[in-house]
């Protein structure tokens, strides 16, 4: 009764570990596998509290 309770617990962790995996976001900072080919990313170096609008925006 233990070891099959025991294994069914294993299975549930391990299912929810494989849905974590399929569906968090893929991070663009350092992209993998298909995307790596796809994409260049860098980080702007002008930042918004640099910038000067006009008042009337």
């Amino acid at each position: 009764m233990a070891q099959e309770l025991k294994s069914l617990v294993d299975e549930a962790k391990s299912k929810a570990s494989l849905s974590k995996k399929k569906d968090s976001p893929i991070p663009i900072v350092r992209p993998k596998g298909e995307l790596a080919d796809l994409l260049s990313v860098s980080y702007p170096k002008t930042r918004i509290s640099d910038m000067v609008l006009k008042d009337s925006m």
